[in-house]
């Protein structure tokens, strides 16, 4: 009987050992409305340049508070009806995608880096779309000028019904440009 606690013991800090030596792939860094944001989810946003964040933002919280302002306006859209993008949307926003990344840019190992596939990103800019037509339908009727801070305060709300940090107003990582999918975009 004596004999088996050594061998116990010895067992354990194996077990310690292996445990240690772990490698974090992958974080959950938010949920929103049941949905996880992950750390895999924030990389892809920044090495695609996705345009969640305005141009200034550059840590990962900012990037961050992008994908789930995202996350709460696609739940928005997913509540209307709205007309399917058109083929010319689409292709003018993946052309405008495309000009962020830069000229020359070898846009196949570029989405295989990040780790999305060329469907996934097809996905992504169709809810692009998506968003800018519900915005220009929800936030049409408001002057140009006082749109951005309309659209930060409902942001606001969103992120306060879903239990979210909600942040000073207008405090919005959305940038609010023109733009030929509808008055407002993201």
């Amino acid at each position: 009987m004596r004999h088996r606690y050594p061998a116990a013991l010895a067992m354990l800090l194996a077990f310690g050992v292996v445990v240690s030596a772990q490698t974090v792939l992958d974080k959950v860094l938010s949920n929103v409305n049941g949905e996880v944001i992950t750390q895999l989810d924030v990389r892809q946003a920044r090495m695609l340049k996705l345009r969640l964040v305005t141009a200034t933002a550059e840590s990962d919280a900012d990037v961050l508070r992008g994908l789930e302002n995202r996350r709460l306006a696609l739940a928005e859209v997913n509540h209307v009806t709205l007309p399917a993008p058109a083929a010319g949307d689409l292709a003018a926003r993946r052309r405008d995608w495309e000009s962020t990344v830069g000229a020359g840019a070898n846009l196949p190992q570029l989405l295989d880096r990040a780790g999305l596939s060329e469907s996934g990103l097809q996905s992504w800019l169709r809810d692009d779309v998506r968003i800018q037509l519900y915005l220009g339908q929800r936030f049409g009727g408001v002057p140009e000028g006082d749109r951005p801070a309309e659209i930060s305060r409902w942001l606001a709300t969103l992120r306060e019904h879903a239990g979210l940090p909600k942040g000073p107003v207008g405090s919005s990582k959305y940038e609010v440009r023109s733009s030929k999918f509808g008055d407002a975009s993201l």
